[in-house]
């Protein structure tokens, strides 16, 4: 009697069979990270780029709130790409900030400086003049994904998230 050689299939059925002879809290757990990696995936694929822009950085005014300044960049602060400077650097300082948003693209860094009470008292541009900025609604999916990181907190010429 000839040996028949295991068919892939075979193996496919083993594992069903494995699968089928979980515990209820196998079940739970295999589906509770299931969940959480399909809710970070649908997240990270449909979080919006920034506006680091010239426009964006003349419509936020000094006294705006914190939702008021995330309603003009559209965007949670982060690093959404590289940029690689030097730039023109445009600067508005009109106290000492309390914290810090910072938005990166390679569009340019923008940062956004909050006193205390929460409100608008220092904001910052570094971009190139010479490239256009392109509009991030425009962008698709794949660019937005590319090079995603969190900014540092000292800012730089070249816009290194590490």
């Amino acid at each position: 009697m000839p040996i028949r050689p295991r068919s892939s299939i075979r193996g496919a059925f083993a594992f069903v069979r494995t699968v089928r002879r979980w515990r209820v809290r196998s079940w739970v757990a295999f589906n509770l990270c299931l969940l959480v990696a399909v809710a970070i995936g649908y997240l990270h694929f449909t979080s919006p780029p920034p506006d680091v822009s010239p426009e964006a950085y003349d419509r936020i005014a000094l006294g705006m709130t914190w939702r008021e300044v995330h309603a003009v960049v559209r965007a949670a602060p982060g690093g959404y790409g590289c940029y690689w400077g030097p730039g023109e650097v445009r600067t508005v300082l009109s106290g000492p900030a309390a914290r810090w948003d910072r938005w990166g693209s390679p569009d340019g860094i923008l940062e956004v400086g909050y006193d205390a009470s929460g409100r608008v008292c220092a904001k910052r541009l570094q971009h190139r003049p010479d490239r256009p900025a392109s509009h991030p609604e425009a962008w698709p999916w794949w660019r937005r994904l590319w090079d995603r990181t969190v900014p540092t907190a000292e800012p730089s010429a070249i816009y290194d998230p590490f």
